[in-house]
């Protein structure tokens, strides 16, 4: 349970919680389990604070502090936490279904099995975060950055990602049916037995990615640049290539004579050669 007294300084305003804060360097506020539902916590200096299941639903927090602190099963549901500072924070197994967390700088942040269905991640920095097992079916990850992260296991079914760069992120075994990757950087992005059913790919950076035994049936990869992915053993029937660019691609094991005759024509991946340089992205 929460500490009265921690409580009590909360509740007198940011300016004097600050103050309080910054006479008492040492000390770890005791949150815990503190219910205050739609709570104005713009201003607030929260980091590394023990908030563990407490409950914020609805809470403001636009530009709040929350980095390194212990948000374990905490709710925040439907949250305004544009802008929200939360660097290694730890959210194992929260609620953020709904919360509004764009341009959140969520870096190395933990939110295993956490329930960010909904959400809204646009222009997030999710730079090294762990979403193993976690929600985000139906989220808006578009222009996010997620690099060299982990999402094995996650759920990103019918999410937006469009432009979001995923370089060199784990997403082994994840569900991404329906997503909208367009654009999307997946330069040395695991996809190792992923579910890409009906997702959009179209112009996504691909090169070298790895999609080994993943499942792209009806996934669309018109004008993808997959040069060097690895596609071994997936399975392709009524997916899309038209246009794109597998040179190099590995197949052993994928039934390429399933896709259509034109994507067949355009794609050619067992033909090397051709000018691509084989570049990657600058990491951000």
């Amino acid at each position: 349970m929460a500490n009265p007294d921690h409580v009590a300084h909360l509740k007198r305003g940011a300016e004097h919680w600050t103050a309080w804060r910054q006479a008492q360097p040492g000390l770890v506020p005791d949150l815990a389990g503190l219910v205050l539902a739609g709570v104005d916590l713009q201003g607030f200096e929260l980091a590394a604070v023990d908030a563990r299941g407490a409950d914020w639903s609805g809470c403001r927090a636009q530009g709040a502090n929350f980095s390194q602190g212990n948000w374990v099963q905490v709710t925040l549901r439907g949250m305004d936490g544009r802008s929200l500072q939360a660097s290694q924070g730890n959210f194992v197994g929260a609620s953020l279904a709904g919360a509004n967390l764009q341009a959140a700088d969520l870096r190395g942040a933990n939110f295993l099995g956490a329930d960010l269905a909904q959400a809204n991640l646009m222009g997030a920095d999710l730079s090294g975060a762990d979403f193993s097992a976690a929600n985000l079916s139906g989220a808006n990850l578009s222009g996010a950055l997620f690099n060299r992260g982990l999402a094995r296991h996650a759920s990103f079914a019918g999410a937006l990602l469009h432009g979001v760069s995923l370089c060199e992120t784990d997403l082994s075994d994840s569900n991404l049916s329906d997503a909208s990757l367009v654009g999307a950087q997946l330069y040395r992005t695991v996809l190792q037995g992923a579910c890409l059913v009906g997702a959009y790919v179209t112009q996504a950076y691909a090169v070298s990615a790895d999609f080994r035994q993943a499942n792209l049936a009806g996934a669309d990869f018109r004008w993808a640049n997959l040069h060097q992915a690895n596609l071994q053993s997936c399975a392709m029937e009524d997916a899309c290539f038209l246009y794109a660019n597998l040179r190099l691609a590995q197949v052993a094991g994928t039934v390429l004579a399933e896709l259509p005759q034109e994507a067949m024509d355009w794609c050619k991946p067992w033909e090397a050669g051709g000018n691509y340089d084989g570049r990657s992205p600058k990491l951000e």
